[in-house]
């Protein structure tokens, strides 16, 4: 039986998680467009933010830039395949911004 590892990492260090997989589809490039379902949470579970909650349709409409920080979440969502779910695991300090 084969077994994929539980984490994946980008060219630049972000580290993920498949949780399905598409096998073919359509991969975004930067400049499209993209409908995801977006939860952020801290590794306790903790939830702080559910598109589904916040949002008329469940979905956040985003468009695909170029990351900004080595290792960004758009580096991330460039890879997926539409359809793939999946959990990104952010250095807060490069997510959000600390006052």
């Amino acid at each position: 039986m084969y077994r994929t590892p539980e984490f994946y990492y980008t060219q630049n260090d972000l580290k993920y998680q498949y949780h399905d997989i598409v096998a073919e589809g359509i991969v975004p490039k930067v400049g499209d467009y993209l409908t995801v379902y977006l939860q952020y949470k801290n590794l306790d579970d903790s939830i702080f933010y559910d598109s589904q909650q916040t949002s008329y349709d469940g979905t956040n409409l985003i468009v695909l830039g170029k990351p900004s920080v080595k290792g960004g979440i758009e580096e991330g969502f460039a890879q997926l395949i539409e359809g793939d779910s999946v959990s990104f695991l952010l250095r807060v300090n490069y997510f959000l911004k600390i006052i």
